[in-house]
């Protein structure tokens, strides 16, 4: 079972391995692609709320 002390042992075995810049990379990352996933729902969201007349070429 995953207890408390546990955890902050392989806290601060990352803390204090070679690993670490590329695990807070990874971290970036993995936050970067959530927070770009939820934007880009958020904006079809409000494409498909918003009916806009659409825009026309002019004829010649």
């Amino acid at each position: 079972m995953i207890t408390l002390d546990t955890i902050l042992e392989q806290a601060e075995g990352l803390l204090q391995s070679r690993a670490l810049p590329y695990v807070l990379a990874a971290v970036a990352v993995l936050v970067w692609w959530v927070v770009s996933a939820v934007v880009g729902l958020l904006r079809r969201g409000r494409v498909e709320m918003v009916d806009r007349p659409r825009r026309r070429l002019p004829l010649q």
